[in-house]
């Protein structure tokens, strides 16, 4: 065999092994919880569904008939900001709760969700990084907001 051939069966062993190693250890992870999901998707599921009160909280109180006034650009874009993140949250949330299935599971199902798992795995962390953007974006518009109103109170006084 020529060398180029031997580096490339090589490197196709290396991946099958790497492909492999991590399947086992979620597919063991899976089937050591008692309830069917890992520490990650756990934790992940935990922080959109938290997201989604949050901002469905900060929708339902920025909405012109609760304030009794028209919005401010600058309310509207944080309410539009929060729409986006409530919907991002909503799918990361459906995603994780398919592979979440909340109950013990026996070998095969521990499988099968380890494949999905793997098969979905870049779009949840499209989906998580997009979410800390959101956070980011909203912490600053919510200090922006909280500066401005301090600004506007201190004024007035």
């Amino acid at each position: 065999m020529d060398p180029l051939s031997v580096l490339s069966v090589a490197a196709g062993v290396v991946q099958f092994v790497d492909f492999s190693s991590r399947l086992i250890r979620h597919i063991a992870e899976l089937n050591g919880s008692d309830i069917g999901n890992s520490r990650r998707s756990g934790e992940l599921l935990e922080n959109a569904e938290l997201l989604q009160s949050l901002t469905f909280s900060i929708i339902s109180n920025l909405s012109p008939e609760t304030l009794h006034r028209k919005l401010t650009d600058r309310e509207e874009e944080l309410a539009l900001l929060c729409r986006e993140c409530n919907s991002t949250a909503i799918e990361l949330s459906e995603i994780l709760r398919r592979l979440s299935p909340g109950i013990k599971l026996g070998k095969w199902e521990s499988v099968k969700i380890a494949f999905d798992a793997f098969k979905s795995e870049r779009k949840v962390a499209s989906l998580s990084q997009k979410l800390e953007q959101f956070k980011i974006h909203l912490t600053l518009n919510m200090v922006a907001d909280i500066r401005y109103v301090q600004n506007k109170s201190s004024r007035l006084k």
